[in-house]
């Protein structure tokens, strides 16, 4: 593994109950968070560390860069539209030296671009499409059909122009990728699921290959009871060729850092949460990790040594790093976090007599709720992870220095 001793600075705080190589980087008094696990919030230079900043639950927030030598923060740009759990999906623009994130003008939402300055901007409305996923050369960004579109009235709209899609954030062109229809054409037994709620969610791009996965799910009808509940993963070439049917999964599937095969949360035959290792191309089954717990958003290292993930329960919230050969996993990081639940789930939960699911969903957004999960997400270089934390005061940014931790962190094995 590669390190870069700057990314640990004399400006970090070391936050030793927590563990002895964990650093806080931000201390308020407004709130700080990173984006999310699948996005790696350096640039590529290493200089600067992407994240939001706000003061909930105002409605504006800002989109920031702290610098790596001097702990210094510096607006870029405000947004507002954001959400505590996904913030304002705000990610390097690929390999461009850009920064993405979504906002929000009289049309609506808006997928949105700006240089280091915040200068330079380009921006093109959305009509609602949650765009999450930058490409490696910074042209296109990837997402969904939002689901009022897929469901008006809960009723299931034609499926032949609706999945997943792409805009060209040169030029504003929007394209398919891959239609729901396309999908129930590859599935087995197509038949027992046509008259389900379906919507892709997760577009998730290969970091070098030109190919992208996606889960296929019904979450929302299947929590209210009126379906039973539906997950697959798909994944699909960047242009919309040669698309496969993956298989079932749990939750937060992710790529491998440079191979073929697609990491994911899955569950064995005795029902026990595992990381199961799928072909990318849907060839053969699924392969368990041995000896390693599945849980919480699990990512790979850039240079694939590594799976690091969080994990959350009556022992407290914890980081985890593991050898995905099966050998030891390394607890890193140990707190009593504070969250919240997710706002969607409370309303579809808490819907009247009568109300259909997109009634209880429209409206709901996540910045209605305070929703800090760790999310850790790698460095460039694999010699640190960026996690999100709330000690009680909100949410603030910590870094865990991966030599030292794996050198100095307990054994998983030993706590169970």
């Amino acid at each position: 593994m590669s390190t870069n001793a700057s990314l640990v600075t004399p400006w970090a705080e070391p936050v030793p109950e927590m563990g002895p190589a964990v650093y806080r980087l931000t201390n308020g008094p407004k709130e700080h968070k990173h984006t999310y696990h699948l996005y790696c919030p350096w640039s590529e230079d290493g200089n600067s560390i992407l994240l939001l900043r706000y003061d909930f639950p105002l409605p504006e927030a800002e989109v920031c860069l702290l610098d790596s030598a001097s702990g210094e923060i510096q607006p870029v740009v405000k947004t507002n539209s954001w959400g505590s759990h996904n913030c304002a999906g705000q990610q390097w623009q690929g390999d461009r030296d850009r920064i993405y994130f979504h906002s929000a003008d009289e049309r609506g939402e808006t997928a949105v671009t700006v240089n280091r300055a915040g200068t330079d901007r380009q921006e093109f409305a959305t009509d609602g499409f949650p765009l999450r996923f930058c490409s490696p050369d910074g042209r296109w960004v990837y997402g969904a059909t939002p689901l009022e579109s897929m469901f008006p009235n809960d009723d299931i709209a034609p499926r032949n122009d609706k999945g997943v899609i792409r805009l060209n954030l040169d030029t504003g062109e929007r394209e398919l990728v891959m239609s729901l229809e396309q999908v129930l054409e590859l599935v087995p037994e197509p038949g027992k699921i046509a008259d389900c709620h379906l919507f892709a969610k997760m577009v998730i791009l290969h970091k070098r290959f030109p190919r992208l996965l996606f889960g296929v799910v019904n979450g929302y009808w299947a929590r209210a009871g009126l379906e039973p509940r539906i997950k697959f993963l798909m994944s699909v070439g960047t242009d919309g060729a040669d698309p496969a049917y993956i298989g079932n999964y749990a939750h937060h599937p992710n790529w491998h850092s440079s191979k073929d095969i697609i990491l994911s949360n899955i569950k064995d035959f005795n029902e026990n949460m595992r990381f199961g290792l799928f072909d990318g191309h849907g060839r053969g089954l699924p392969e368990y990790i041995p000896g390693v717990k599945g849980s919480g958003h699990p990512s790979y290292s850039p240079d694939g040594e590594w799976i690091c993930t969080d994990a959350g329960g009556p022992e407290g919230n914890r980081i985890i790093i593991c050898d995905p050969a099966g050998g030891p996993e390394t607890i890193v990081m140990e707190s009593d976090f504070r969250s919240g639940g997710y706002a969607t789930f409370k309303a579809v939960d808490e819907r009247g007599p009568g109300e259909s699911v997109m009634e209880a969903l429209r409206g709901i957004g996540e910045k209605k709720t305070r929703q800090t999960q760790a999310h850790p997400a790698w460095s460039r270089d694999a010699s640190a992870i960026l996690f999100n934390g709330d000690t009680g005061n909100g949410s603030q940014l910590y870094m865990v220095d991966v030599k030292e931790a794996l050198k100095s962190g307990r054994s998983a094995q030993d706590c169970r």
